[in-house]
Parts: C-alpha cells; structure tokens; sequence
C-alpha cells in the first residue's frame, strides 16, 4: 500500500513592532523611552542615519534628503526633535505644511509664531533676527512639548552638563535654543529624579529620642542632688591637687554620672577597692545613696548637659587667665568668679518691656533648702 507525501508544517518567526504616533520619521527613529541619556540617543539615531545613506539609491524628498546629508552630530538632534514635534503638535504641523496659520484656539502654539524650517523642525519666530554673531537656534528656538521623553532626556543633559547646579542655570541655557512650555516645572522635575542630587541632598533620618533619664527629672532636690563630671584637661589645671573641697561644699551627691574615660574609669576601680577595705556601719550609714554611673560606650550626647557647662567655664577661664601657668590659690578664686558669672545667668526669657519681672537664675535655687 503506497503511502501519500508526509504532511510537514512550517513556521515563520518574524519581530513586528509598532511605531507609536504618527511621525513620518517614526520609522528611521528610535524609541526615546528605551535611552537613559541623551548622548546614547544621538550615538543611534547617528548609526540609523549613516546605516540609512549606504543603502538610499532612489531620489528622496528634499526634507529627507536634507536629514540623510547631516554630517555634525548636533544637527541629529533634528530628526528625533522633528518626531517628537509631529507626536505632539499633529494638528499645528498639518495646518503650517497648507500654508495656514493655526486656527484652534486650545493648541498651546495658538498665540505663538511657528513655522517649519527647512528640516521640517518646528521653530518659533521672534523679533531679533537682524542681529549678527547670534546662532539661528537663539533667534528662532526649537519648540518641544513638555511631557515628551525627548525633552526630558534633553532638559537632564543640561542639568548634567551644568554640573547639577542651581534649576535657574538649566533654564538660562535651555532657553538659548529650546522653547519649552511649563520649562521651571520640568526642570524640577529632572532634579528631583537624578540620582546624584538626590545623594547629595539627602539627609539622614534621626532617630526617635529616647526619654529623659529620671536624673533630670527630679523636682523637689537639692542642687547637686545628681551631679556629672567632666575632665578639663587644659593649661589652668596644670599642677593642681584634688580633694574633697566640692563635696564640703555642696554636699555628697546622690548620683555622679561620667563618660567612659580612662582617669574615671580607673577612679572608680580604686575607690571601690578602698571602700570594701575600710567599709564599715558608720560610714554606709552616712552616705547610703551614693552611686557612681557611667554612660554608655559611644555615647557622648548623654552627658550634653554638663559638658556645654564645661565648654562655658573654659571659655570664661581664658578671658580671665589667658595665659598657662596658674597657682592653686589663683585658680580656686578664678574658679569662684565662673561659679557666680555661671550661677547669674538667667534660665528664662524677660522682656524688655518688663521692668517689674527678674530673670530666673541658679543663684535663686542656693537657700531654698
């Protein structure tokens, strides 16, 4: 039994694409919405326009004959210029190739002057043509739609070329060859979508403070009550003895608070070891309360509060004494004088207006208790 021919299928692969708007031009243009940069628009739309010449053998229309002669590499922005013109002003275009004016009062070209150069491109006229040493590009701009990707692309080439500058430079420079509706708005636009100045005006997110330890939340104590130290380190200390002299003065704190330092790090290990060796009744029973706290590592905000303190009397310090070299007599009197200038600052606002009203200050809190 003879069998019949085999039936065989075959397939054809092919890429089909559709060209958006209706440019004549969209079909030797690339797609704009593809390029991130208006130099790698330009480089392609070069290779289609010199890809386009080798093969061209039958006479063209002028205005494409004009576009396939372009030599200089800024005159190839005419041909995706022109297609982006033709998506967005249709109607404009049509009316100006009849030899018409633009009669649709809701077109956004309607009170300008358009007309169409002999690329095709889209061009406003103006009143300085008789000017000499100017390009053609500032007396008669190109006119672009602000919505388009082809004037984003080339509005963030300025912005790029500006060094990321000031808007109002963009649009100096835009304007010298571009007319663009709503160009301030688009201009911010761009800078709010580069990267790099989105990088270099960030600022970081601070965190949620934390709540006010209870030390500074103790009503009804006396001054001291909870007391931070510092290290001053500086030419007035210099061969100096310590003792005992704040503690006769203001009492034994309750709390003594510190950063991590060294010098108070080991103090606090000396004095531990002196007290468990000489602890007794009578000395737990007069001081009870006392406790030595330090903040914790890398965290020098935590003692803000005694610190500017610290910065306000070595300022008053080099006003009275610049010079190094300071006696312990003479530095215990200097000492006194920042204590009352300190003491005397006023801790509310008084208005000048207010002759009755005195100013709170840490001398009024001495003999309340």
């Amino acid at each position: 039994m003879e069998q019949g021919p085999s039936k065989t299928s075959e397939s054809i692969l092919h890429h089909e694409e559709k060209v958006k708007g209706n440019s004549s031009l969209a079909c030797i243009t690339p797609d704009p919405e593809r390029f991130g940069t208006l130099e790698k628009l330009r480089a392609v739309q070069k290779r289609v326009l010199n890809f386009l010449q080798g093969i061209c053998k039958r006479p063209c229309r002028e205005q494409l004959m004009n576009i396939l002669t372009i030599n200089r590499d800024v005159e190839t922005d005419a041909v995706f210029i022109r297609a982006c013109q033709e998506e967005e002003f249709p109607e404009e275009i049509r009316c100006l190739n009849q030899g018409h004016g633009i009669t649709n009062r809701k077109s956004k070209l309607f009170k300008c002057t358009p007309y169409l150069d002999e690329l095709g491109v889209l061009r406003i006229k103006g009143r300085i043509d008789r000017i000499e040493g100017v390009d053609m590009d500032t007396k008669r701009p190109i006119i672009l739609p602000q919505k388009h990707r082809v004037t984003f692309l080339i509005v963030e080439y300025y912005h790029r070329k500006n060094y990321h500058l000031h808007n109002e430079i963009v649009v100096n420079e835009e304007r010298q060859r571009y007319w663009i509706t709503g160009l301030r708005a688009l201009v911010r636009k761009v800078a709010n979508a580069c990267v790099a100045c989105r990088i270099r005006v960030a600022r970081p997110t601070p965190p949620k403070m934390a709540d006010l330890p209870k030390e500074r939340l103790s009503p009804h104590t006396q001054p001291f009550t909870f007391t931070g130290v510092a290290h001053l380190k500086s030419q007035w200390a210099a061969g100096t003895r310590r003792d005992g002299a704040f503690v006769a003065r203001r009492g034994v704190p309750r709390t003594i608070l510190s950063d991590n330092g060294t010098n108070f790090r080991g103090a606090s290990r000396v004095l531990k070891e002196h007290i468990e060796r000489i602890s007794t009744s009578a000395v737990e029973q007069q001081y009870p309360t006392l406790e030595f706290k330090f903040n914790p590592p890398s965290s020098p905000h935590m003692g803000g509060v005694w610190e500017r303190l610290v910065r306000s009397t070595k300022s008053i310090l080099s006003e009275i004494w610049p010079k190094a070299g300071l006696k312990e007599e003479v530095l215990r009197g200097a000492f006194a004088d920042v204590e009352q200038i300190l003491n005397s600052r006023p801790l509310t606002y008084v208005p000048l207006e207010s002759a009755e009203s005195e100013a709170l200050t840490p001398n009024h809190c001495q003999g309340q208790f």
